[in-house]
């Protein structure tokens, strides 16, 4: 007799109680969301940054072993990355995301005063090697390959998340 009474005294959740417990969960979840989609976004602009860097220490290399690469003082060097690609200093990349960046393996660096060097212009990803003064300064460019400018041409020490574009 003991037991069925109780059994009878176990009762489940109220109404009210279930739409508490729902009501606190979707303020959990109104918070993290955002939180989550910050985190994310965060996570692909420092992956920008962190190919741009790539990009400029494989043109480092490349400068080392093909000393024609560094430019003269006053001068400036655009080594775009489809050429870094094509000489194995640097393996082929994916921009975070849906779109690759551009990178015509065709294109050589080239100086200044280079009259070829159109590509420059915005249809390749590219850096450059400044030589201001017997000071080497690298900047980088990164476009996709349908011109959406990521990382406009900025020094590779002054990229900041704030720098890039995500589309």
């Amino acid at each position: 007799m003991k037991a069925i009474k109780s059994h009878k005294n176990q009762r489940g959740i109220t109404l009210i109680e279930l739409l508490a417990v729902i009501v606190i969960l979707g303020i959990i979840a109104a918070i993290a969301v955002p939180a989550i989609g910050n985190m994310i976004e965060n996570s692909k602009k420092d992956a920008h940054i962190g190919n741009a860097r790539a990009m400029v220490e494989a043109t480092r290399l490349l400068s080392i072993s093909e000393s024609n690469i560094m430019p003269s003082e006053g001068r400036r060097t655009f080594v775009p990355l489809g050429y870094l690609i094509n000489v194995g200093y640097l393996d082929e990349i994916d921009s975070p995301g849906y779109e690759r960046y551009a990178q015509t393996k065709e294109h050589i660096p080239a100086f200044d005063d280079h009259a070829n060097n159109k590509w420059a212009d915005g249809q390749d990803s590219f850096v450059v090697i400044d030589n201001n003064n017997g000071t080497i300064e690298y900047y980088v460019k990164l476009i996709t390959y349908n011109n959406k400018v990521i990382l406009p041409l900025t020094k590779v020490n002054d990229i900041t998340r704030e720098d890039i574009t995500i589309q």
